[in-house]
């Protein structure tokens, strides 16, 4: 039987605007039921080898045009003693568990941000190399042309790999303190989520580390320097208008469709929906900011 495409509900979307106006290092954010979603979709989080420049010059040369398969791009990287960071050992530790203990979702494909699909070659290798026998994982690279991989740019990939697969809602893996903006991102570019919370993926993963103190990405390796940045990306990517790395949110899901390529295809609506929360967003961040100074003095 296939998943049922479940339209967002509005608790879900208050709940999601809520947990986007702040910054956590745990999430119990819930959207639809995972047994209607038809594939899994992992972003990755910080990496402490390579940096954006080195890491295009390297790995492009062996994924352009796809001349390589991943078994022999991850060989590659094992040899040269690639890390994928604590980050991501943990997100792939939460595929393998969804995918494994969650009858709904054996079966399925995950689209895996290199990244996260590494280290599940590196630590749970037995289950990758089953997984990928079977054409079920797809690892999402940069493109030659993008200069950093950005939550947006696998938001795309894996809208463009479940548009050729005429499926609908991924169940959506992300670090806490990521996921209201991958969300964000999914609703933006027309895909509706089913996102499950921390305890879902049992007690390891909600206890092990977000953070990564050896990181290349110095805003992966504590929460405190994460929340600096990501408050101006969460504000900007709210812009109503797409400026570089901004513009790319919606607080508003995609509508439904009867057919799965119609809701894929449909594009998300809700601009001036996230317009008026980008004011809001700001005002709300000024108000605060004075309010600390007032009561520090």
């Amino acid at each position: 039987m296939s998943p049922v495409t479940r339209r967002t509900m509005k608790w879900e979307v208050a709940a999601l605007r809520q947990e986007y106006l702040h910054v956590r290092n745990r999430s119990e954010l819930q959207i639809n039921f995972v047994t209607n979603a038809d594939c899994i979709a992992a972003a990755a989080f910080g990496r402490n080898f390579f940096s954006d420049e080195e890491l295009n010059a390297r790995i492009n040369v062996f994924t352009r045009n796809n001349t390589l398969p991943d078994t022999e791009v991850f060989r590659y990287m094992a040899e040269q003693g690639f890390d994928p960071d604590e980050g991501n050992s943990k997100l792939a530790r939460a595929v393998k568990y969804v995918a494994l203990l969650t009858t709904a979702l054996r079966g399925v494909p995950m689209f895996l941000q290199w990244e996260v699909s590494y280290a599940l070659y590196l630590f749970e290798r037995e289950f990758w190399d089953q997984a990928y026998k079977r054409n079920r994982i797809v690892s999402l690279y940069p493109k030659t042309d993008d200069d950093a991989y950005r939550t947006y740019h696998v938001v795309r990939d894996v809208r463009y790999q479940m548009h050729i697969r005429q499926l609908s809602q991924p169940l959506v893996i992300a670090l806490p303190p990521m996921l209201p903006r991958a969300i964000a991102t999914f609703w933006k570019y027309g895909v509706n989520t089913v996102v499950a919370p921390d305890s879902f993926y049992g007690t390891e993963y909600s206890q092990a580390s977000n953070w990564d103190p050896q990181s290349l990405q110095s805003h992966t390796r504590s929460m405190q320097a994460f929340k600096n940045r990501e408050r101006i990306a969460r504000l900007g990517s709210l812009l109503p208008f797409r400026l570089g790395p901004f513009g790319h949110c919606s607080l508003t899901p995609p509508k439904q469709s009867s057919t799965r390529r119609e809701s894929l295809n449909r594009n998300a609506p809700g601009i001036y929906s996230s317009g008026v929360f980008f004011w809001s967003f700001l005002f709300g961040g000024v108000r605060s900011l004075k309010f600390s100074s007032k009561s520090s003095k």
